[in-house]
């Protein structure tokens, strides 16, 4: 759906700034309450790669959603447009959920890190600069969006922010608190 120069614009002008900005996140009070972890322990391990491939089936079907419904109603430009909007705007949600895999967005303060929040808004100006922008525009392919598309995009990302932070409650507040139970 959408064009590998649309990926890599996502990729390194979206979020490079917020990226940045979580290395210097605070520090998290209840992390030392949870035991250590076994040096032979990837740091990538089952639990991880499980919570990474339903973030990434849901973001994705989330962005399949948005294009199957715009393109035959807009056309191919404007749903790749949205897409793409979709996508670079949740990651911004998003980013605010990865800074703790173990612990729900809505326990932690999203003002604590204002550097995130300063790239966050970044992010966005840098999202919206090549879909209004020449010679951003016609490089991309894009087509101005209309307020109903951003307020489509706004509310699709804070369901599938919802939907990540219920799987990683349900995930790691259910059943790995039963598996350490056994």
């Amino acid at each position: 759906a959408i064009t590998a120069a649309q990926v890599l614009w996502i990729n390194i002008v979206n979020d490079v700034f917020p990226n940045l900005a979580l290395t210097v996140d605070p520090k998290q009070d209840h992390l030392l309450e949870e035991p250590p972890i076994d040096q032979k322990e990837q740091v990538v391990n089952g639990e991880l790669k499980a919570l990474i491939l339903v973030i990434s089936a849901i973001t994705g079907l989330s962005t399949l959603a948005i294009f199957s419904w715009s393109y035959p109603i807009y056309g191919i430009e404007v749903a790749r447009t949205l897409s793409f909007a979709l996508l670079a705007i949740d990651s911004l949600v998003y980013v605010f959920s990865c800074r703790t895999v173990t612990v729900n967005v809505w326990k932690e303060s999203l003002f604590t890190n204002k550097w995130l929040v300063w790239a966050v808004l970044l992010s966005g100006l840098a999202t919206v600069l090549p879909i209004y922008v020449e010679p951003f525009q016609s490089f991309f392919s894009f087509r101005p969006l209309e307020m109903i598309h951003w307020v489509i995009v706004a509310v699709m990302s804070i369901v599938v922010t919802a939907a990540i932070e219920i799987t990683k409650y349900v995930y790691f507040n259910v059943l790995v608190s039963k598996q350490k139970k056994m």
